[in-house]
């Protein structure tokens, strides 16, 4: 066997002088596996090169030192690149047109890195990193960073940083820093930094930095964040700034800034620019500037109501009936009394 760069083996083809039956080994090939071309005349080599994997079958151009061809006959792997450093692990059936057009399917143990793209299905135990993939109906998944992923129908996922999403019926999934465009269902954690991430579900934690988020459902934690629109109930939501929430209940606010609140009922609100429509606010906490007393105002006027033995109830300042209209709702002080418990027109 004779070690040779692609040029000085080219150069020996040129100028036929190879060793007929003589091996020769690519030592400048940047790939992980070992190229060897067979000479079978003075210029000519075998129709095919071959590796230090006896089941691995290549096709070496030795003017530009790629490979154009790979395939394991063995695993069933077959593609039109060197893909021997994009996938590790007891991998088999899986087709690669170009290292832009990745197909796997019913398979496991998966790994794909650098300019890669294309299909994952049904498949198990996988990392993607700088990758343009969709990936649909898997389980344990982890996306590394720097890719462009569609997701449906996953399980057990854990995403790093710097990645754009576009994500459906998924639950469970630990979000790294960076990423965008994530719709996430229920029990899910989102870390630093993402943004354009929609929620529908429920016991999801978003933490620090995060931008633009939209939250559908209960019992929800959001910290440091900025854009929030909540619409669901029991929601905790800490030192934000410029949270909507709507017709919601039970929602806390702490130490946040800017909150449009629309047509919701007994929450909890810590902060500075409250915009409340829809409901009036009934207890105002208030601290002059540069004093740490706390002054409280019940914002609620007083009623006087009454009920008789029937249930209807006069608001005895008004004399009017709630929630009742016609002429009986028409004030006129002292226009009613109770006669045996039932209210009645005082003649």
């Amino acid at each position: 066997m004779i070690e040779v760069s692609n040029t000085e083996l080219l150069e020996l083809k040129n100028s036929n002088s190879l060793v007929v039956g003589e091996k020769y080994h690519i030592t400048n090939y940047s790939g992980s596996i070992n190229i060897y071309m067979g000479a079978i005349s003075s210029s000519e080599f075998d129709d095919e090169s071959t590796t230090n994997n006896p089941n691995i079958y290549i096709h070496y151009l030795l003017e530009d030192n790629v490979v154009d061809y790979m395939k394991d006959v063995e695993r069933r792997i077959e593609g039109y690149f060197d893909w021997s450093g994009n996938i590790e692990g007891e991998v088999k059936d899986i087709y690669f047109e170009n290292s832009r057009d990745l197909k796997v399917i019913n398979s496991s143990d998966v790994y794909c890195s650098g300019e890669v793209s294309g299909v994952i299905r049904n498949s198990k135990n996988i990392f993607v990193s700088d990758c343009q993939v969709q990936i649909e109906s898997c389980e344990n998944i982890v996306i590394g960073k720097n890719s462009v992923v569609n997701l449906s129908g996953c399980n057990n996922l854990t995403i790093g940083e710097n990645n754009k999403f576009s994500i459906d019926n998924i639950e469970a999934v630990s979000v790294g820093d960076e990423n965008g465009n994530l719709k996430l269902n229920s029990y899910n954690i989102v870390w630093s930094g993402n943004f354009e991430i929609n929620v529908t579900g429920e016991n999801n934690f978003i933490g620090n930095g995060n931008q633009e988020i939209n939250l559908v459902g209960d019992f929800n934690q959001v910290e440091n964040s900025r854009f929030v629109e909540l619409d669901g109930s029991f929601n905790r939501i800490e030192k934000s700034e410029l949270i909507g929430f709507k017709e919601s209940v039970g929602n806390e606010v702490d130490s946040s800034f800017s909150v449009d609140v629309v047509k919701s009922n007994n929450s909890s609100i810590s902060t500075k620019n409250l915009v409340i429509e829809g409901k009036t606010p009934f207890i105002q906490y208030k601290s002059d500037k540069n004093s740490e007393i706390k002054v409280v105002r019940n914002l609620v006027e007083p009623e006087n109501l009454q009920s008789d033995n029937r249930g209807r109830v006069l608001d005895i300042d008004k004399q009017k009936f709630v929630g009742e209209t016609g002429e009986d709702g028409l004030k006129n002080v002292n226009s009613f009394r109770l006669n045996n418990g039932i209210w009645v027109k005082k003649p």
